[in-house]
């Protein structure tokens, strides 16, 4: 959930699963409420997604 004074404005799901026996990174979800959309909070929560993937060591988020 990306939070902004303490109200959502956004939500990234992702999760790691299993193809072809190798981990990956799967987005769900990227959502910017109306409000937000173009103001590039959704640039950084693909920046948060691509980051995620790094920490949890996996080399491809789909």
């Amino acid at each position: 959930m990306l939070l902004h004074n303490g109200q959502p404005i956004g939500q990234l799901e992702a999760s790691i699963k299993f193809y072809r026996s190798q981990k990956i990174g799967y987005v769900h979800l990227y959502y910017m409420t109306e409000q937000q959309r173009g103001r590039g909070c959704g640039t950084k929560l693909h920046q948060y997604a691509n980051q995620f993937s790094e920490r949890t060591v996996f080399r491809n988020i789909t």
